[in-house]
């Protein structure tokens, strides 16, 4: 497992002060490679020029105790410097170097002074592993800076450029302050120039932006140079007493950064959190010349599920996990964070602004991928899938906006089951729609304005109406009707589903055991989303409302698509099985437009087929529509189902229907759904003998025969459902006879590859 990456501190964003980003500075250009060369030659022969005058081992033995122990504290200090929390999610190093170098600098000579720091900075270059160029422009900078230094010393104090070494005194400390702050400016001046020639930006901004941080710093480091000047000369062994406020200043430091850090990772993946995340997008904002950017956020599928389910343990160590392959398969350059529960994000530069939107979807294409494994938890495989939203900016405004117009492409990618959607400026409206819409639904679902209606279904055989479809209405008073398909995805969404579901039974179980004890008898039917049909609890529930409205459970029918069957098949399994043995009736929604097989509905033991409009609406369309309508309700006959037809809506259609052999129907034709009201005045018509039998009804010696299968097909069907026993050739079953309960279909696809017809 790859560690996780966060944002901040693994990547050169401000890491350190200037000259850190220099050292971490990709491959340069002409101009800017030229910079540094010249920068780097120009030191390397100023050095050279002092050394030729005065060479700096022959200057070390006139009083080698107090120069080495400041060289030694040099390069200690250029080595190992102190981590200073930016309070922006970033941390400089900051190298107490300045301190020795300014008191060598005063004392002299300045050949030493060069030495010492060449040395330091040469070791630190080549433990970082950098480029010739960049070792070549480190020492350049140095010996430029400390020269610089030393001639204001020397033109401020009267002693001489290339004088020996000499104690200080009390007349040398405005002059030593006045040099240090010169090495300070001119070591930040040329690292800004390379930042200027690399980013673009003026020179006068590339140099603005971390000067006050340099001056505070260079400040406390500078003043610290007179007192250790002294101290190394009148005074040794006093020098550790100067030593150890650095010390303590190092230890505060670094506990400073890590309690930051931490602020801003979150816990368990060890990514950056959301704070980090803004910090983020707040840096990339204000730098000029940035490329385009790229937000994706992704949420994990009923994730809820894994938690209520296998523990928050188990869920724990998804997460973590989950982390681990968005990093790994997230660019190099980007910032992952965990927003908090299930949902993480990437942010993405793109050099190409014209291809950036394209470049985002391939990002978002491989997150994607890399849930393409199942996740291994201890002994349990976890089969993880999840949708992504990606947004774009590329100009400085969007990206305030970049979070969230990245949450409204994932709540579309959610919405129209898409593995990952990109943001649309029109989608805007449609949250904020969305927003309203949700919290007047949260509202009518805790004051319970939701409504019911019943939409009925009539027997194909005598035109009576057996059972009906509990339907879930909403008015909202600022959208007016409300469709089932979009309550529906705002309650899934928003994550009170569940108290819909509870209101609709409750309604539905009332209604019907009215209607029983009015000696009507018919079923109802409940929709059941996917969410649901992951909750085991889900059967314990439908139980206790049985039994508190006294209703036998064969009068209600539970309805869950064919679809929703694949999201979770295993616990789907178990909340199935659960129902079927509470004595419910099971009935697969939409038929025909999900990916079930023969085997999979061979599971689940289901009662009814509900053949999805869209067929219906085809009726006639074509020959192959119509063979395979034929196809599905003949293999249902042979398998002992019933077959409902939904979206019935003409006189024609359910007389070529009942004709086929459904056994009911369903649709505007018969009725549109009905308040409770309106569907006990249809019982209590049918019950006075006195509504007609409609023209499409016929009577079961009228409806054409069902397509008997050959006993060797009936076999193979029976084979690839999982059926045990062979049909018997010699004993068929009489024309008409209904087929045994043990055989389930597949879908349209799969029965017209396995079918004649």
């Amino acid at each position: 497992m790859n560690p996780p990456r966060s944002g901040s501190d693994e990547r050169p964003q401000r890491i350190g002060a200037l000259r850190a980003l220099v050292r971490l500075l990709p491959a340069p250009p002409a101009a800017l490679s030229a910079y540094a060369w010249l920068v780097g030659v120009l030191g390397v022969a100023g050095t050279a020029v002092v050394w030729w005058v005065d060479p700096p081992f022959a200057q070390l033995a006139h009083e080698p105790a107090p120069l080495l122990v400041l060289m030694g504290c040099l390069v200690l200090g250029e080595l190992f410097p102190i981590p200073v929390a930016r309070g922006d999610a970033t941390t400089s190093n900051v190298t107490i170097s300045t301190t020795f170098a300014v008191a060598l600098i005063v004392l002299g000579p300045l050949s030493l002074v060069l030495l010492a720091h060449l040395v330091a900075v040469f070791l630190d270059d080549l433990r970082g592993g950098r480029r010739p160029v960049q070792m070549a422009f480190n020492l350049g900078q140095y010996a430029l800076s400390i020269l610089a230094a030393r001639a204001v010393f020397a033109s401020t104090s009267g002693v001489p450029l290339m004088a020996d070494f000499r104690p200080a005194g009390g007349a040398d400390l405005l002059p030593a302050v006045l040099a240090g702050l010169v090495f300070a400016v001119v070591n930040h001046t040329l690292v800004g120039v390379v930042v200027a020639l690399a980013t673009g930006v003026r020179l006068t901004q590339a140099l603005g932006d971390d000067l006050r941080f340099t001056l505070e710093t260079s400040a406390v480091l500078v003043g610290m140079a007179p007192v250790a000047a002294l101290v190394v000369v009148d005074a040794p062994p006093m020098l550790p007493l100067v030593l150890l406020p650095i010390i303590a200043v190092r230890r505060s430091a670094q506990m400073t950064a890590l309690s930051e850090q931490q602020a801003l990772r979150d816990p368990l993946t060890g990514l950056g959190n959301r704070t980090s995340l803004q910090l983020h997008l707040a840096r990339v904002r204000a730098t000029p010349g940035r490329p385009a950017i790229g937000m994706l956020i992704v949420d994990l599928d009923h994730f809820k599920d894994v938690n209520d389910s296998l523990g928050h343990d188990v869920g724990d160590r998804l997460l973590v996990e989950v982390a681990a392959r968005l990093t790994a398969v997230a660019p190099d350059d980007a910032h992952v964070a965990r927003l908090g529960g299930d949902e993480f994000a990437v942010v993405v530069q793109m050099a190409d602004r014209d291809t950036a939107v394209a470049q985002a979807e391939a990002v978002a294409g491989r997150l994607l991928e890399a849930f393409a494994r199942p996740v291994e938890v201890g002994s349990t495989r976890l089969a993880v899938r999840g949708s992504v939203g990606v947004a774009v900016a590329t100009d400085a405004e969007q990206v305030a906006e970049l979070l969230k117009h990245a949450d409204i492409a994932l709540y579309e990618a959610k919405t129209e089951r898409a593995r990952h959607a990109v943001y649309e400026p029109r989608d805007d409206d449609v949250e904020t729609e969305r927003l309203t819409l949700l919290a007047n639904l949260s509202e009518a679902v805790e004051a319970g304005r939701l409504t019911v209606a019943y939409q009925p279904q009539a027997d194909c055989r005598s035109g009576r109406v057996v059972s009906f479809e509990a339907l879930v209405r909403w008015d909202d008073p600022a959208h007016a009707h409300v469709g089932a398909d979009t309550l529906v995805q705002l309650a899934e969404n928003a994550g009170f589903i569940d108290q819909v579901f509870d209101l609709v039974l409750e309604r539905a179980l009332a209604d019907l055991a009215t209607w029983r004890a009015a000696g009507h008898d018919v079923s109802v039917g409940v929709n059941v989303s996917a969410r649901q049909l992951s909750d085991e609890a889900l059967a314990e529930r439908i139980a206790t409302r049985l039994l508190a409205h006294r209703v036998p459970a064969g009068s209600l029918v539970v309805e869950v698509t064919e679809s929703s069957l694949m999201v979770d098949a295993r616990r789907a399994d178990v909340v199935l099985a659960s129902l079927r043995a509470l004595g419910v009736v099971l009935s697969i929604d939409d038929f025909g437009t999900g990916y079930s097989s023969l085997v999979r509905l061979k599971q689940i033991d289901v009662d009814e087929l509900k053949i999805d409009q869209g067929f219906i609406a085809d009726l006639s369309n074509g020959a192959t529509n119509d063979m395979l309508l034929r196809t599905i309700i003949d293999l249902a006959a042979n398998l002992g189902l019933d077959v409902v037809a939904e979206g019935v809506e003409t006189e024609w259609a359910a007389a070529t229907l009942t004709a086929m052999g459904c056994d009911r129907l369903q649709g505007y034709h018969l009725s549109r759904p009905v308040p409770a009201a309106e569907a006990v005045a249809v019982l209590e018509k049918q019950a006075r003998d006195d509504a007609p039998v409609p023209g499409w009804a016929v009577s079961s010696e009228a409806r054409r025969p069902a397509l008997r299968l050959a006993p060797d097909l009936l076999d193979e069907v029976r084979a690839t459902a999982g059926g045990d026993a062979p049909a018997e050739a010699a004993d068929p079953a009489p024309a008409g006879a209904p087929a045994p309960r043990d055989r389930r279909p597949t879908t349209g696809v799969d029965v017209l590859g396995g079918v004649p017809c």
